[in-house]
């Protein structure tokens, strides 16, 4: 029984420190984002129970991630048809922390939100604030199947003295990344 536990202890002290890098590299894929938002208190504890998704439902778009040790870093650009402002683009560029378990990833991440108006005579990215993106993987080798929580926040700092998650308001999305 010490042989058998022994060996058990070294294979976690090899495996563990390992999973650290198993994910390295750059990804890049296809991602989805709901077009209705709701707050992470909401998606927590009542999933998406009661929606009736359409393929209308969705925004899409590119994600693209740096994974480096526990770090990340990426951008996620999505195309919205017909807002209040026309047609734009949303760009979120984030940086955070990424820990590799084996087949699931968890991700929490924060940058700045970016977004290009496409209508004529408008040329310029406009910061609209700051997101905050929580992300679950399942790693299946080469490719990622990702569900994420993308928050809006206009006030980071404001925001990260009360890290009130339950009223996060954003939008849930699923990214399908291939490893380059």
């Amino acid at each position: 029984m010490k042989k058998l536990t022994m060996i058990m202890i070294a294979v976690l002290l090899i495996a563990i420190p390992a999973s650290v890098f198993a994910g390295d590299g750059i990804w890049v894929g296809p991602t989805a984002l709901y077009s209705t938002g709701m707050t992470f208190g909401e998606l927590s504890t009542e999933g998406l129970e009661g929606y009736e998704f359409d393929a209308s439902d969705f925004n899409y778009g590119v994600e693209a991630r740096l994974d480096i040790s526990i770090f990340q870093g990426s951008v996620n650009a999505v195309y919205h048809a017909d807002t209040i402002f026309g047609d734009i683009l949303e760009t979120n560029l984030n940086a955070g922390l990424y820990a590799d378990l084996g087949i699931v990833g968890l991700g929490l991440s924060a940058g700045p939100k970016y977004i290009v108006l496409l209508e004529e005579g408008y040329e310029e990215a406009v910061e609209w604030g700051s997101n905050l993106k929580v992300a679950a993987d399942l790693i299946l080798g080469s490719t990622i199947l990702s569900a994420y929580f993308s928050a809006d926040i206009y006030d980071l700092e404001t925001w990260a003295e009360t890290a009130d998650f339950e009223s996060l308001y954003g939008r849930a999305g699923l990214s399908l990344l291939f490893q380059l």
